[in-house]
């Protein structure tokens, strides 16, 4: 009786101790957050595909950066309603 219970309390201490060495080496591989996203700002404009150097100047006299601050996504209908 007593050597069997010697033996569990053995494997219930390797067993702590694999599960801790486990999750130490496991702590390392996590994947880390992904990058914070922007918030998007979509620009349709009805003539041609050229990005629109008023909107652009605003946004930077509002103290917006495209790539830092914002993202900006043009679309262009060129000519069609």
């Amino acid at each position: 009786m007593i050597i069997r219970v010697l033996k569990s309390i053995q494997i219930g201490r390797f067993s702590v101790s694999l599960v801790a060495a486990a999750l130490l080496l496991a702590g390392g591989t996590w994947v880390p957050a992904e990058a914070e996203r922007l918030p998007r700002i979509g620009y349709l404009g009805f003539g041609t595909a050229t990005p629109p150097t008023f909107f652009q100047n605003r946004m930077r006299e509002l103290g917006y950066s495209e790539g830092r601050d914002v993202q900006v996504e043009y679309r262009f209908a060129d000519g069609r309603p």
